[in-house]
């Protein structure tokens, strides 16, 4: 739809432009309000997450943390969103692997001591 009729606007404008211009700005604005309860949401969240961690420290200053990181993210637009996510693949792709070594490590450690069972 987007290669047929390309516009300059949100997804929304599609809904207006195909189902009726109130369908689109009710859209548009349950759009900006699921932000508005998402956002503050998975701030909290994260920054119980990380003071699960370290409980003396306050979790405001968590949630302060990640909204700064999420701020300066967005003042470089896409740009820094594309670093952000590159650098965020490579740190997961890198989990991944050490997760997958230290199992098989753990593995072959236990068929060492334990013994082959399949006997």
């Amino acid at each position: 739809m987007a290669v047929l009729y390309p516009v300059s606007g949100g997804f929304y404008t599609y809904s207006t432009r195909f189902i009726d211009p109130s369908w689109g700005f009710a859209m548009g604005w349950n759009y900006v309000f699921q932000w508005a309860i998402v956002l503050p949401l998975e701030l909290v969240v994260a920054g119980f997450t990380v003071g699960y961690w370290n409980p003396d420290i306050n979790v405001a200053v968590w949630i302060t943390v990640f909204l700064l990181a999420i701020v300066i993210i967005n003042v470089f637009g896409v740009l820094g969103f594309a670093e952000e996510e590159f650098w965020a693949s490579i740190i997961k792709l890198a989990a991944v692997i050490i997760f997958m070594l230290i199992g098989l490590i753990l593995g072959k450690l236990e068929n060492f001591i334990m013994g082959d069972q399949n006997d």
